[in-house]
């Protein structure tokens, strides 16, 4: 018997050579099914609860289709066998719709057509995306984010990302018709051609069907009996044939951003005249050709009629999209020179001449810089303080106080969004009632001299974000109250008292410096700063470094992280 039948039945191919992962690409007629792993909860009344099960609940099976030559059939079969079935392998489908894709190959097969044509088939499916650690991107879908901007140009289908919600996924918006953005049209304003809605129409031809859920009773004479309520919800096949890549990748966005699982708001068109809310945990698409593709869409609807707060935008951190300043009676105040509410940037010195007026701020999205001294020593502006991510630059002492008696009053958490790519001298010197946690925007590139000084009540972790090179003087000085510091890898000089304060009140959990080059520094940059141990972590390999470098990093007892 010869030897030549003994070989492992996954080895198909001999002399073949494995090709790259991106040496052919899959040819239309390729589709591809989403599958969400959700968990159902059913309860009275027909009410159920959907959680996915894990964070990789969202499943893809990428259908392939390869036209070839008989070498070409050859080296894809090489490529396919070589994972074994196991090993996960890449594959890139068309760059404009779709990420390159990780996956497993469970099957494939040839369809010899005849001597050099041969259409190849391949299924790969996708295990591993957790969709929810990657909500900017997404991980199947190839989105370019974007945030909504004043005075731009809109066509329909469009994403944007609008931070009018502290859940982010909550923050995107889908363009239903082509405009210009501005204050009257943005995606707050009632009426706006921006909606978070299932709003696309399906073909024509819809059907669907309403099973009523009643038990039967009886022996011989029977009847029906309604005995708990929602009995005839309404499920819907949706086939979107023909549509363009554009609308196909607004609705991909809109299904993956909802994970399988999240609900939303959606009006069936035509017959029903009621709104219902839904989710969908199965969708289908196929490259029919360039530019046309079908979807389909299955769809589950909530009985409950209700979307949590966790799937829509329900938050105190709504924002308008004009700035508006408020009495003590919550009445628009009147600011001489000035318009209130005001459309686009907070001027210089805003308020001069009503700093003991103003009671409560609302920056809206038309801002993009709030210049020098805005609200400088308005010693009643309280309550907390949302900056929008229009917001591109704080000038100086823009929110500061110029002495120790009329200090601002905004309290909870300081957070700059990462569109802030400046903050001026002095911008929150002693606004000291911030008691939240602080979040620097990773778009800075330099601390200002006190920018954040005497922000005494601010507690939680002080993040100094990779994008940061420089620390001016006291630029973080008497943070009393924060847990622990950690200083981004960017890191090159720290200027007198950067992390000072004035005499050992609290002690840091942890201290950690990510630069593996020692930053150079000046005097006092961590005066009295008690931390647990007397520990400076520092990143592998870089304890010498800093052993070297002397003061102040020696007066901490240096310890690589593992």
């Amino acid at each position: 018997m010869s030897e030549d039948l003994f070989y492992e039945r996954i080895e198909n191919i001999s002399g073949v050579p494995v090709i790259g992962s991106f040496e052919f690409t899959p040819t239309y007629g390729s589709a591809v099914a989403f599958q969400a792993d959700n968990l159902r909860f059913d309860t009275d009344d027909g009410y159920f609860k959907v959680i996915p099960n894990g964070i990789n609940s969202l499943k893809a099976k990428f259908s392939l289709k390869y036209q070839a030559n008989e070498e070409g059939a050859s080296k894809l079969t090489r490529y396919y066998e070589n994972s074994k079935g196991v090993d996960p392998i890449i594959i890139r489908t068309d760059n404009s719709i779709y990420n390159d894709i990780t996956g497993y190959c469970t099957e494939y097969s040839i369809n010899h057509v005849n001597n050099q044509n041969y259409e190849f088939n391949a299924m790969l499916e996708v295990l591993e995306s957790p969709g929810n650690l990657n909500w900017t991107g997404l991980n199947y879908l190839n989105y370019d984010f974007k945030k909504w901007t004043y005075n731009t140009e809109y066509k329909k289908h469009d994403v944007i990302y609008a931070e009018v919600n502290d859940i982010k996924t909550n923050n995107f918006f889908y363009c239903t018709e082509d405009h210009l953005s501005s204050v009257s049209n943005s995606p707050i304003e009632d009426g706006s051609p921006w909606s978070q809605e299932f709003y696309w129409n399906p073909d024509q031809g819809l059907t669907n069907s309403v099973k009523f859920e009643n038990p039967k009773h009886g022996f011989g004479y029977s009847i029906y009996d309604k005995i708990k309520k929602n009995t005839a919800t309404v499920p819907l096949n949706y086939n979107f044939s023909n549509i363009t890549t554009r609308q196909l990748k607004s609705m991909l966005h809109f299904l993956e951003n909802k994970e399988g699982h999240r609900r939303f708001k959606h009006q069936i068109p035509s017959v029903y005249n009621r709104p219902k809310v839904y989710y969908c945990d199965s969708w289908n698409h196929t490259m029919v050709y360039n530019n046309t593709h079908n979807l389909q869409l299955s769809f589950t609807e909530d009985p409950m009629g209700v979307l949590p707060r966790k799937d829509t935008v329900d938050s105190d951190t709504v924002f308008t999209v004009t700035t508006n300043s408020y009495d003590q009676n919550g009445d628009l105040i009147s600011i001489p020179g000035e318009d209130n509410p005001l459309t686009g940037d907070i001027p210089t010195n805003y308020c001069i001449d009503n700093k003991a007026d103003i009671r409560k701020l609302e920056i809206g999205l038309s801002c993009t810089y709030i210049n020098d001294f805005a609200f400088r020593n308005c010693e009643n502006l309280s309550g907390k303080l949302n900056i929008p991510y229009s917001v591109t630059g704080i000038g100086r002492t823009a929110f500061g106080n110029s002495n120790f008696v009329t200090n601002v009053k905004l309290s909870g958490d300081l957070i700059l969004p990462d569109s802030v790519k400046y903050v001026g001298v002095n911008a929150f010197l002693r606004a000291a009632e911030f008691d939240g946690i602080i979040k620097l925007s990773e778009s800075l590139d330099y601390i200002e001299e006190n920018s954040f000084r005497n922000l005494q009540k601010i507690t939680g972790d002080l993040i100094v974000p990779n994008s940061i090179t420089g620390i001016g003087e006291e630029g973080f000085y008497d943070m009393r109250s924060i847990n622990s510091i950690t200083i981004g890898s960017g890191i090159i000089d720290i200027q007198n008292s950067g992390f000072a304060v004035p005499f050992e009140d609290n002690i840091l959990n942890y201290l950690r410096i990510l630069a593996p080059t020692p930053p150079t520094v000046g005097n006092g940059v961590f005066s009295d700063l008690s931390v647990a141990g007397n520990i400076l972590y520092v990143p592998s390999g870089a304890s010498g470094a800093y052993n070297s470098a002397g003061a102040p990093w020696t007066d901490f007892v240096i310890t690589e992280d593992e």
